[in-house]
């Protein structure tokens, strides 16, 4: 690895499942000097629990999110710091840990920072799969060598393209190489390759936020960093998978989220996704909320008879588009009625009566005034608690589309002179 200038650290489902590993990969990636493009549920992106504190707390305040006149996004009556980096470091005993690159998923849908990407001399990756779609085709098509590490019996590798799997623990490694590197005094690459990252990022960001800013519509983006900007670090965020996961991973910064965050990969789908945020509310160790759609909480509709069993605390933000929001975005969105009635599914039922069958409280959002003054009511409260957030599929589609497109034109724009 000593050999390689420009190298990129990919941290991917559950690569951390504590404090202790996420501090080995950001080590070794921060001793490298390489970027650091960490998933939401990879255990490194979110949260400062026995990590320090955030250098900045861009949209956080001491305890939980910012706050600015005017903005429905931010909980009310908060101070906050604004910083303007697109990545965000984490302090440690007094030194910076690992270099966080949080708008991967905007960059590598520039045209600029395809080209940067595809210059990776290295690429090594922990955990499983990202959920990015530009940041998986970014690795699919690299000619960078590839190291994957793994748990032995392992080979997490369904394009093909790793030069080096590795049968160990990753934060063991992690640790064990960042150590071997200090003492031979391995310094980082001179920083050209690192910043041009950092700029792109904060360049992304801007855009993003403003994007969020001034969208007058609710819709799935802005509801993901409503939520996160309102969690202290005594929250768990349990987020679901189809779109609230990639809107994490699109509009949310690590320092917009000081909750961990928690999520079921794999093949599991919107399975048990109510019953995965109850369990986790059962154990006690944090106050649990849940980021799902809605064919994810009807599907496991059942699960909330366990909340007024046990009397569970939880809180549930239902992002409500009627259906099956992320299929507008793949091809079969252009099959008609076809796509309507098998892929969407919409069911046009009324979430409230679910809620009051457990005898738990509800709140329904069409406006982000709306949903910022339901989540201030809610967040405080004991029980289960239901936020729903109404929202249109084709509104969330133009909206989504154009911030991001937005944001990649003006990296391609404003750093396009830049050269490394």
């Amino acid at each position: 690895l000593a050999r390689y200038e420009r190298g990129l650290f990919v941290a991917g489902a559950d690569a951390a499942s504590t404090a202790v590993e996420a501090r080995a990969i950001e080590r070794l990636a921060s001793v490298l000097g390489w970027p650091l493009l960490a998933d939401p549920v990879s255990g490194l992106r979110f949260g400062v629990s026995g990590r320090g504190a955030f250098a900045g707390g861009r949209g956080c305040s001491d305890r939980a999110g910012g706050s600015s006149p005017g903005s429905s996004d931010r909980p009310a009556a908060s101070a906050t710091q604004e910083r303007s980096g697109g990545g965000h470091d984490r302090i440690a005993d007094g030194e910076t840990l690992g270099v966080h690159i949080d708008e991967y998923d905007v960059l590598l849908r520039s045209r600029r920072f395809r080209a940067v990407a595809d210059g990776a001399e290295v690429i090594v990756r922990v955990g499983g799969l990202p959920v990015s779609k530009a940041l998986l085709t970014a690795i699919e098509r690299s000619r960078a060598r590839q190291i994957i590490f793994a748990p032995p019996g392992l080979w997490p590798d369904p394009f093909l393209v790793a030069s080096d799997v590795v049968w160990a623990d990753a934060a063991q490694a992690c640790e064990s190489m960042a150590e071997c590197l200090e003492r031979k005094e391995r310094v980082a690459g001179d920083g050209a390759w690192i910043d041009l990252w950092r700029s792109g990022s904060t360049i992304a960001r801007r855009h993003v936020d403003r994007g969020l800013d001034e969208a007058p519509e609710l819709f799935e983006g802005r509801i993901a960093r409503a939520l996160c900007r309102r969690l202290g670090e005594d929250w768990l965020l349990w987020v679901g998978n189809s779109m609230p996961v990639r809107d994490l991973d699109t509009f949310v910064a690590g320092d917009q989220c000081r909750a961990r965050v928690l999520g079921n990969r794999g093949a599991s789908g919107i399975d048990g996704t109510l019953s995965s945020a109850l369990g986790a509310a059962s154990a006690g160790q944090r106050r649990v909320a849940l980021l799902a759609g809605d064919l994810a909480f009807l599907h496991d509709v059942g699960g909330l008879q366990i909340a007024a069993r046990h009397r569970l605390d939880l809180l549930i933000v239902v992002v409500n588009n009627d259906g099956g929001g992320i299929f507008s975005f793949l091809p079969q969105a252009a099959l008609g009625e076809t796509f309507e009635r098998y892929f969407v599914t919409p069911h046009g039922l009324d979430l409230a009566k679910a809620t009051e069958m457990v005898r738990g409280r509800h709140w329904r959002a069409q406006t982000p005034g709306e949903l910022g003054a339901a989540l201030d009511e809610a967040l405080p409260q004991a029980g289960l608690r239901v936020v729903e957030a109404v929202v249109s599929r084709e509104t969330n589609r133009r909206i989504r589309d154009r911030i991001v497109e937005a944001a990649a034109a003006a990296v391609d724009d404003e750093i396009g002179g830049q050269r490394l």
